[in-house]
């Protein structure tokens, strides 16, 4: 047994106190030692810290049957444990996998990511413009404990201590899928320096708007870290799932293959170009066009316009409500162009299909509509009637 596995599971030994007596460690002195101690560790997490292996349940492929309602608050591990025998091989239980192997892993993966403490990655492993340097993914370690982790969890799970009460749940970073990402499973740093700016409405995520760009460039980083090092250890557990008799040695090559497939995917994505900026069509013909198409391709999951409140599962295996887009709550941009791209692209992360087969003049029109829905008053009246049948407008 490794020296760290206390301090694995996220508690502090007592060891340090042990040369302290009573009459010492009531005294001021002692006092204002251990306050400036204690705080003094707010600014990052503890050396001996070591990130815990992976236990929750992974979930490959959700139940066939859809949600009835949101995934259940406070104990999402056991939501999803369930689906081991619900999904049955669709899903990986870690802690079937032999112990051996899972030691191999934690290892490989503590050799190639490093620490919460002092956190790393392969050298091949930058991603786009970002600098990922020790130093970089050091301070970006520094404000993800500050800001992120009471949600999103020391390994990036989305179960935080508050993460756990929450509804939609933080994001797990460790399946290498965001749902902010517009052209796929994996988003450019600067959408996710969007998100963390300007926030997700209609979430617990809020928008850091006073945080220093260089805070957010370092922290940035250390979310992709986060969602590399997840990765890595998903695709290892998966393989070892379906395998027996591993060794320690092919368990670290797995490793090393699985991070650099991450490290490359990551790079892929951070290397698409920015949608450039696009102009919706406006007048009641377009939103008539838009109204039928809407019909035709988008009723059957936002029932009602999004009114009817209905369920689907996320790449995650967590049931979430698909979105009411009477709201107005455009959760992963504002923009024009980002509706375009979600129309186009769909949302991957959230089993959101995709319009290959629409024309540019059909997406356009897709779009206009969708971002028309919360406002009634630019709706033809017949359009509106449909929409908002109790009042005929909002």
């Amino acid at each position: 047994m490794r020296s760290f596995v206390v301090a694995r599971r996220g508690r502090l030994s007592n060891g340090a106190f042990a040369g302290l007596g009573l009459a010492a460690a009531l005294t001021l002195g002692a006092a204002a030692i251990a306050w400036f101690g204690w705080s003094s560790s707010l600014a990052g997490y503890d050396p001996a810290l070591h990130y815990p292996a992976r236990a929750d349940v992974i979930v490959l492929q959700s139940p066939p049957q859809e949600p009835r309602d949101a995934t259940p608050v406070g104990n999402l591990a056991a939501t999803l444990a369930g689906y081991a025998e619900v999904a049955g091989a669709h899903a990986v239980v870690p802690g079937a996998v032999p112990a051996a192997e899972r030691e191999a892993l934690t290892d490989a993966l503590d050799e190639l990511f490093g620490t919460p403490f002092a956190p790393t990655v392969p050298e091949s492993a930058a991603v786009g413009e970002l600098s990922m340097s020790p130093g970089q993914l050091a301070a970006g370690s520094q404000v993800y404990r500050r800001l992120c982790n009471q949600c999103h969890g020391l390994t990036g799970s989305g179960q935080g201590n508050a993460g756990e009460w929450m509804h939609p749940f933080p994001r797990d970073f460790r399946l290498g899928q965001f749902k902010i990402a517009a052209h796929g499973a994996r988003p450019t740093p600067a959408e996710i320096r969007r998100v963390l700016r300007e926030g997700v409405p209609g979430t617990r995520m809020q928008a850091y708007d006073l945080v220093s760009e260089a805070d957010l460039d370092a922290v940035t980083a250390y979310v992709v870290h986060l969602s590399q090092r997840g990765e890595t250890e998903l695709r290892v557990l998966v393989g070892l799932d379906a395998e027996e008799g591993t060794d320690a040695g092919e368990v670290a090559g797995l490793a090393r293959t699985a991070a650099a497939k991450s490290a490359a995917d990551w790079q892929a994505a951070a290397a698409v170009p920015k949608s450039p900026p696009v102009t919706l069509p406006t007048g009641e013909d377009a939103l008539r066009r838009g109204h039928d198409l809407f019909a035709r391709n988008c009723l059957s999951c936002h029932a009602g316009y999004g009114h009817t409140e209905s369920y689907r599962y996320d790449a995650w295996g967590v049931s979430a409500r698909v979105t009411d887009l009477t709201r107005g709550e455009w959760k992963w941009g504002r923009e024009p162009a980002d509706a375009v791209a979600r129309v186009r692209n769909g949302i991957p992360a959230a089993n959101m299909p995709s319009n290959p087969t629409l024309t540019d003049a059909e997406v356009l029109d897709l779009a206009a509509f969708s971002k028309a829905l919360s406002r009634p008053d630019l709706l033809p009246a017949d359009v509106r009637q449909a929409v908002y049948p109790a009042a005929g407008a909002k």
